[in-house]
């Protein structure tokens, strides 16, 4: 069983760096933001197998995310593109964002602290969410949702935080 879980992990990173080199092109194709996040959400939502895959600016003084670009899996509902921070995060979320940690919810109606509360996005029920800083400020979340709970592995958090870096 141990050397199952190893070749299976192993197999799992391979397929990740091969993924990242694929998206690197991508991204070198594209020049705009419509470009890359259209292109980017849709291979990683596809490859992760997730609802949703979205870029987002977070605007603090005017108590907003907006979403730079999104991707959905066909049949999932649309998302808003634009909701109120303050309806969306709680407090230890935007200190864990703050922190620069993965934000991890593998239900987001049992997992405390809910970092969801209004809820524009109720069809959201886990994500990874990688916050980006710019100029020592957060500014950014990459983040991919999915509309089911889901226990996500330490290789698919790793793979969101990647992305959203050479984003970034």
């Amino acid at each position: 069983a141990i050397t199952y879980q190893d070749m299976t992990s192993r197999k799992r990173r391979e397929a990740n760096v091969a993924f990242l080199a694929d998206i690197a092109g991508d991204l070198s194709q594209h020049t705009t933001v419509d470009g890359i996040t259209r292109v980017l959400g849709e291979k990683t939502g596809r490859h992760l197998d997730v609802a949703f895959c979205e870029f987002a600016a977070l605007d603090r003084a005017n108590d907003r995310i907006d979403f730079l670009g999104r991707w959905n899996a066909t049949g999932t509902p649309q998302l808003p593109e634009r909701v109120h921070l303050s309806d969306q995060a709680t407090v230890e979320f935007l200190e864990a964002a703050r922190a620069g940690e993965p934000l991890v919810a593998t239900d987001t109606q049992t997992d405390p602290p809910t970092p969801i509360e209004g809820n524009a996005l109720d069809s959201v029920r886990s994500f990874v969410a990688i916050p980006m800083h710019r100029d020592g400020e957060l500014r950014y979340l990459f983040a991919v949702h999915d509309s089911r709970p889901r226990e996500w592995r330490e290789d698919e958090i790793e793979l969101v935080r990647d992305i959203g870096q050479r984003v970034f």
